[in-house]
C-alpha cells in the first residue's frame, strides 16, 4: 500500500458498498473534476464487474468527497481473472492502495526466535495448494490437493520432487490419515496439535500446541536436523487436512 489511510478507509468504502450508499442508480450526476491535491485510493476487489459500475464509482466518489475528503477508482475484476491479475499488480511494482486478498500466510521460526521459513497457501483455486520458502524466498516445498479425490488427499513434493501424500480417512469424530511418505506413520491427537512422527522404531518429531500464544500456534521439536524440511512438509500438509472444506 501507497498509504497509511488506505487501511482506515477500508471499512467505511466497504460499508457504503454494501449498504447501497453508491450502489443505487444515481440521481444526480458530478462530472467535475476533484480539487486538486484530493486523495483517489485505487481499490481491486473481486467480482464480475457491473454494468453500471462507472456510475456508481462516480456517485460513490460524490459522497466520499463531500462527506470525507478523498475518492476511490473502483476496479472489479472477475473471479477467474482475479489471481492472475492481483498477482501481476504486486510482480510488476504497480501502485495500489487497497486489494481483496484471501490468503493464508504465516512465518516459521526456529528455537531462537529466528525466521527460517515462510508458508503461503495460494487463493483463488479449485483445490487447496500451499507453498513453503526459504528465508531467502526460494520455494523448498509444495504442497497440492488432488481435485478428483474421493476424500481429501494431498501430495507432498520437496524441491520439485514427489515424496508421499497423506489422505484424510472418513471418520465421525476425531481426523485420522493414511500417509504415505517414506514409511514415516503420525499417531497422536490431529486435531489438538498433539502428535509425534515415527520411522519404524525411530522418533522423528514430536508436534505440540503452544500455550498462552496468539493464534493458532505450535511447536515442532525434530530429533535428526536432517529430517527438517521432510518433518516441516508432513506437518503443514496435516494442517492443510485439518483446514480443508470436508470435513470427514
Amino acid at each position: 500500500m501507497r498509504r497509511n489511510s488506505a487501511q482506515r478507509v477500508l471499512a467505511l468504502l466497504t460499508a457504503l458498498l454494501c449498504t447501497g450508499a453508491a450502489g443505487c442508480t444515481p440521481q444526480v450526476q458530478d462530472t467535475s473534476a476533484p480539487p486538486e491535491g484530493t486523495v483517489n485510493l485505487v481499490y481491486y476487489t473481486i467480482g464480475e464487474p457491473d454494468e453500471d459500475l462507472a456510475l456508481v464509482n462516480q456517485e460513490l466518489n460524490r459522497i466520499l468527497l463531500e462527506k470525507y475528503g478523498f475518492t476511490v477508482e473502483y476496479h472489479k475484476i472477475g473471479w477467474n481473472d482475479y489471481a492472475a491479475q492481483l498477482n501481476s499488480l504486486v510482480n510488476t511494482n504497480q501502485e495500489y492502495d487497497i486489494a481483496f486478498a484471501w490468503t493464508d500466510t504465516y512465518d516459521i521460526y526456529d528455537e531462537w526466535g529466528n525466521k527460517k521459513y515462510f508458508v503461503k497457501s495460494e487463493a483463488f483455486r479449485l483445490t487447496h495448494q500451499v507453498h513453503v520458502y526459504d528465508i531467502a524466498g526460494n520455494e523448498i516445498g509444495l504442497i497440492s490437493q488432488r481435485l478428483f479425490a474421493f476424500l481429501p488427499t494431498f501430495d507432498i513434493s520437496v524441491g520439485g520432487r514427489p515424496c508421499g501424500s497423506i489422505r484424510k480417512e472418513f471418520t465421525f469424530f476425531k481426523p485420522s490419515y493414511s500417509i504415505e511418505y517414506g514409511g514415516w506413520q503420525c499417531e497422536g491427537d490431529f486435531l489438538s496439535w498433539n502428535y509425534s512422527v515415527t520411522a519404524g522404531s525411530r522418533l522423528v518429531a514430536n508436534i505440540a500446541k503452544q500455550l498462552l500464544s496468539w493464534g493458532d500456534t505450535y511447536t515442532l521439536d525434530i530429533s535428526d536436523p536432517g529430517d527438517e524440511i521432510m518433518a516441516l512438509m508432513l506437518v503443514i500438509a496435516i494442517d492443510a487436512a485439518n483446514c480443508s472444506q470436508n470435513n470427514n
